[in-house]
């Protein structure tokens, strides 16, 4: 029974070391995640052309993201957010929601970026430029 505890002191005090294989493996993946990352950020962030606004899943209006303007979006006749777009790049200036998320969000100019107030269901999307042939592929 003695020797039972030596075992398991003596297996307890082994320290592993990593082999070379070990750190190769590690160097690899890393690699490449990085090179998986990088071109995720060329392959996905082509300047957009538009910017399509919808309100509660209805197209809103399409407007050239090249063109400074700013877009009330109304609800009952009242304003319940502006949108602005302003040196290539869309935002959201204010919203009567509570929680204000929507106008703390970035400012948007790549393809497929999205800005949404959730109370309000306004959903403002950047569309055109360059993109993928394909946007998915099913069997």
């Amino acid at each position: 029974m003695n020797t039972e505890n030596d075992s398991i002191i003596r297996h307890r005090s082994v320290k592993h070391k990593l082999s070379k294989k070990d750190c190769l493996f590690l160097l690899l993946i890393t690699i490449l995640s990085i090179g998986c990352i990088i071109w995720y950020r060329f392959a996905y962030s082509g300047q957009g052309s538009q910017v399509e606004i919808s309100v509660d899943g209805k197209s809103y209006g399409i407007y050239e993201l090249n063109v400074d303007s700013e877009i009330p979006i109304m609800a009952d006749e009242d304003v319940i957010n502006v949108i602005a777009i302003e040196h290539g790049t869309a935002y959201m200036r204010s919203a009567n929601c509570p929680d204000q998320l929507c106008v703390h969000h970035k400012k948007i100019k790549a393809a497929r970026e999205t800005i949404v107030c959730l109370p309000n269901k306004v959903v403002v999307t950047i569309t055109g430029g360059e993109e993928t042939e394909f946007d998915s592929i099913t069997k």
